[in-house]
């Protein structure tokens, strides 16, 4: 680890050993050398807390969040919000930073009370200690923190690696601050507080005997149905990991049946015991087509969950390294261990998919245009999904959001070029010929045309988010 000066602490170094005998007994592969930076310090000195936000005295401090105006059911889930600690990884570019920032205000801005760690991968000490300084501006309570690492836990041909890596060196060194640990993405837009209830447990397929209720607990793991991790039939035949590159160039692995190489994968040799081995198609959708976000009760994480998902994905990105590598390594993970995951169908709007709750979103528009009406009834629905997962299926997002150079969206404030694209992105048309489609872009932009405000308030491009959008309630 490295404070915000660059100098590895003590501590950090027997970490650093300690972690390198565990990795290297995996694959030998490198250890994490990781410094943890809270983001509580600025180019001032340290901020001062008032009911639970960073306010600093400076002149470029950003304002908070206004809360959207909230009913009593609504309040309550704030209220439970606070037993849940949520995690997601990201790296240091500037493209994931903005994903992150955006992330974090709408946590605020719908009341999420828990903490929150945005674990940030690839980060050089001097990009750390950028990133911190811009946190530490944002008005974002205490508990919304940022963890640093500077390895490169992704490799050539992978951009997810990091999630199961960077979540196990992080939970190792830091870990919760509450029972339940939920992980998402830093493309999650959030529309209401996440929580520990089983509400959705009533959308899950499966479970004769009926499925568990109450909140998330030992022996409980909960996650989102996701349609594409679904295998090709849902037979009594073997599941199977599709989409491996075949042949698979590994001469030793080629050599494995489809069963020795799901028991290899999973336990690292083709004797153990692991219900890798044979699972139907059948049980794999019902119980294991999932993905963000995914929740767990400590103990599972620390007893079997966080160290597998790892050495899984380790052991798996030796003949599959596609964009579902995390979440095949995850499925593994609960496979292995025989349990059964429930799959809720109300966490995210995403596809749109028949396993998420877009008819909250026909009631909603039934009633109000998304694009125009006030945010606060826009959102009061309380069958909302928790999370719009915003760069997935939207193709016509401005590449103004996609770019890599620096600095990231949020701090063009003042350039011509930044005031063009922000025109182009607010003024782009939203087909309304079906308003249950226009729902995410119009939220979406308007999360972000309020992120801009927030950030650049005064400066040309807020004066552009003003002009028009004149008389929307951000």
């Amino acid at each position: 680890s490295f404070d915000l000066t660059g100098k590895r602490t003590r501590a950090a170094h027997t970490h650093r050993v300690r972690t390198m005998t565990i990795i290297r007994a995996l694959l030998a592969c490198a250890a994490p050398a990781a410094w943890s930076a809270q983001a509580r310090t600025t180019n001032g000195g340290t901020c001062a807390h008032h009911g639970g936000t960073c306010a600093d005295d400076s002149a470029s401090a950003i304002q908070m969040a206004t809360p959207v105006r909230m009913s009593k059911r609504q309040q309550r889930m704030v209220e439970d919000s606070d037993k849940v600690h949520i995690a997601c990884t990201c790296d240091c570019s500037e493209y994931c930073e903005w994903q992150s920032e955006l992330m974090f205000y709408s946590a605020q801005r719908v009341g999420q009370r828990g903490p929150i760690t945005s674990i940030h991968t690839e980060c050089s000490p001097e990009r750390a200690q950028a990133i911190a300084r811009r946190h530490a501006h944002l008005g974002l309570p205490e508990n919304y923190r940022v963890h640093f690492f500077e390895e490169k836990f992704n490799e050539n041909g992978t951009h997810v690696m990091n999630k199961p890596l960077g979540v196990a060196a992080w939970f190792r060194e830091v870990g919760p601050e509450r029972d339940v640990m939920a992980i998402i993405d830093p493309d999650y837009l959030f529309l209401k507080p996440l929580t520990a209830s089983l509400q959705g447990a009533a959308s899950a397929l499966g479970w004769p005997e009926g499925p568990p209720t109450g909140e998330v607990r030992k022996g409980v793991v909960v996650a989102q149905r996701w349609a594409e991790m679904r295998t090709k039939t849902a037979s009594q035949e073997d599941f199977h990991i599709y989409d491996i590159p075949m042949p698979i160039k590994n001469q030793t692995l080629a050599k494995l049946t489809p069963a020795e190489l799901r028991t290899w994968i999973c336990t690292g040799t083709v004797t153990a015991s692991s219900g890798c081995t044979h699972m139907t198609q059948e049980d794999h959708w019902l119980y294991h087509a999932s993905g963000p976000p995914m929740l767990a009760h400590r103990e599972d994480w620390d007893g079997w969950l966080v160290d597998s998902w790892r050495d899984i994905t380790l052991r798996l990105r030796l003949v599959y390294k596609r964009y579902f590598l995390d979440m095949w390594s995850w499925m593994l993970a609960n496979i292995h261990h025989r349990q059964r995951e429930l799959l809720a169908h109300t966490y995210q709007y995403g596809g749109p998919s028949r396993y998420e709750p877009w008819g909250a979103v026909v009631e909603t528009v039934s009633k109000l245009d998304p694009c125009e009406a006030p945010m606060d009834e826009v959102l009061a629905n309380p069958r909302h999904a928790t999370f719009i997962h915003f760069t997935w299926h939207c193709d016509s997002w401005n590449k103004i959001w996609f770019q890599t150079d620096p600095p990231q969206v949020f701090e063009r404030c003042d350039t011509m070029e930044t005031a063009g694209h922000f025109s182009t992105f607010l003024h782009e048309v939203v087909d309304k010929t079906n308003m249950t489609l226009a729902f995410t872009p119009c939220v979406v932009r308007r999360f972000m045309a309020a992120a801009v405000k927030r950030s650049c308030a005064g400066r040309s491009a807020a004066v552009l988010v003003d002009r028009i959008r004149s008389g929307f309630t951000l």
